[in-house]
């Protein structure tokens, strides 16, 4: 089994088989709702990364991102992101990180916690 690690954090998972001695089920992902959270690592972002774990239904797929790594931070630049903390749902940047702060009302109706139909 190989595992690709270049996220800082992740609360999903998508394989089966044992990894570090558990066993790992597997998890359809293909309907399931992608949310990414850009963090420096900071007490705000983690207040987001917090939020946004809360918020989270079991069909999304939450993962937290380092833009310490430069990778993140380019992938991060590519979707318009200019400041963390950030979240991108499904690829899309939420419109409450375009430009104020992150809020949990405008997430949901982006999608966070609701299964893609």
């Amino acid at each position: 089994m190989f595992l690709t690690l270049e996220l800082h954090q992740s609360v999903s998972c998508s394989c089966t088989g044992t990894f570090a001695g558990h066993d790992i089920t597997e998890i359809d992902m293909s309907n399931n709702r992608k949310v990414e959270v850009f963090s420096a690592g900071c007490s705000v972002c983690d207040d987001v990364v917090r939020m946004v774990e809360a918020s989270a239904c079991p069909s999304c797929d939450v993962v937290v991102l380092d833009t310490n790594d430069v990778q993140v931070a380019l992938r991060a630049k590519a979707l318009g992101i200019s400041r963390v903390p950030a979240v991108v749902i499904d690829g899309k940047l939420a419109d409450c990180c375009a430009g104020g702060a992150v809020d949990a009302a405008t997430l949901k109706a982006a999608g966070l916690g609701s299964a893609k139909a």
